[in-house]
């Protein structure tokens, strides 16, 4: 009797233990895409604000010369291995002002974000306003 007992523990025991294995094993299977999907989450905020932050540039060398701007091209680092590069363009066209703004985002030598944002400027008494801006990936 004392056997039939120490075997169905024993049996108990494995099953738990392989039930605790797939259990550990289906939730790391689960973890690995919700981890990629925010690192692409954070990589389009990163190009989306960088983005945003070149029009914002642009506008003020605007507003701040009477110049028109053709292009500005800057880039800048996150950490040693990821690498931001902005582009802005600017075109006159029937007094409205069109900036174009282009963000890459760069992982050593690989592209791994891009983020473009336009935005159409009015003249005012107070210097360049935006009036619209689109984004497109």
């Amino acid at each position: 009797m004392k056997n039939n007992r120490q075997a169905f523990t024993i049996y108990l025991s494995f099953l738990s233990m392989a039930l605790a294995f797939m259990l550990l094993m289906s939730s790391a299977s689960s973890s690995i895409p919700a981890m990629d999907m925010a690192r692409s989450d954070l990589l389009e905020t990163i190009g989306f604000h960088a983005a945003s932050g070149g029009l914002e540039k642009a506008k003020s060398l605007l507003n701040s010369s009477e110049q028109d701007i053709q292009k500005i091209d800057y880039e800048f680092s996150l950490k040693p291995f990821r690498k931001v590069r902005v582009q802005v363009t600017s075109n006159l066209n029937n007094g409205v002002t069109t900036l174009t703004s282009i963000a890459h985002v760069y992982e050593g030598n690989q592209q791994v974000s891009q983020k473009t944002l336009k935005a159409d400027l009015i003249t005012t008494l107070s210097g360049f306003q935006c009036s619209n801006i689109e984004e497109s990936p």
